[in-house]
This record gives structure tokens, C-alpha cells and sequence, in this order.
């Protein structure tokens, strides 16, 4: 992620990115203990998360996707068989948006690289 942020946007833009890595990966951080904390609690931190991975897409373009990875784990750990709306609609974002966005200069195939950057090898 850093490197897609780093490529895609630069000044107050880059910042903004790095920051808001940092603050989703804080929030990921304390979101692993509250898996079991009252549903107030764990909603909101996920909202949360949730707006710094939007925030992150125009800095990250279709890296920033790999973030709905750790949003998808926190679902289907909270959720189990319910989650999986929200598991495949965050699947098809990653996949669908960056082609759909023409500035970001993508296919499906690259989104998919983007988001499982450890399949490359």
C-alpha cells in the first residue's frame, strides 16, 4: 500500500494517504480485541475502518481494496455465514471499481494483482 501511495499521489495527497494507513492499521489493531465486544462498540470502529479504506482510494487507487481484505476477516469472524454479502460485495468492489475508474488505468486482472500482491511471485 505504501508503494501504490507513494506511485499514485503526491504533497497534501500523499500525507493524507500515509496518515490514513496508519490510522486504519491503529484502528485494525485495537479492532482484533473487540471482535467480542458489545455490537455498539464493534460497529462503530468498523464504520470507521471503513471510511479510512474509502478515504484511501484515491491515494492507493485499487491497492487500497487490500484493506477490504482485513474488513472482510472482522465481518465473517463477527457474522460467520451472514457475512457473506458483505464478503462478496467487497470482493467485487476490488475487482470492478479500479477497471471502471478510467484515470486509474487498470483491468480486472491488474485490481486482482493489487489486492493479492503476495500472488505475485
Amino acid at each position: 500500500m505504501v508503494g501504490a501511495i507513494r506511485q499514485n499521489a503526491h504533497g497534501a495527497a500523499a500525507v493524507m494517504g500515509y496518515v490514513g494507513l496508519v490510522a486504519f492499521a491503529a484502528g485494525w489493531l485495537f479492532f482484533m480485541h473487540p471482535f467480542f465486544a458489545p455490537s455498539a462498540r464493534f460497529w462503530t470502529l468498523y464504520g470507521i475502518l471503513t471510511a479510512l479504506m474509502v478515504l484511501e482510494l484515491p491515494v492507493a487507487h485499487a491497492a487500497g481494496f487490500v484493506l477490504a481484505v482485513f474488513l472482510t476477516i472482522a465481518t465473517v469472524v463477527r457474522l460467520g455465514a451472514r457475512a457473506f454479502p458483505v464478503a462478496a460485495g467487497l470482493a467485487l468492489a476490488s475487482l470492478l471499481v479500479p477497471p471502471a475508474i478510467p484515470s486509474w488505468d487498470t483491468s480486472i486482472g491488474k485490481a486482482f494483482g493489487d489486492v493479492t500482491p503476495l500472488a505475485r511471485t
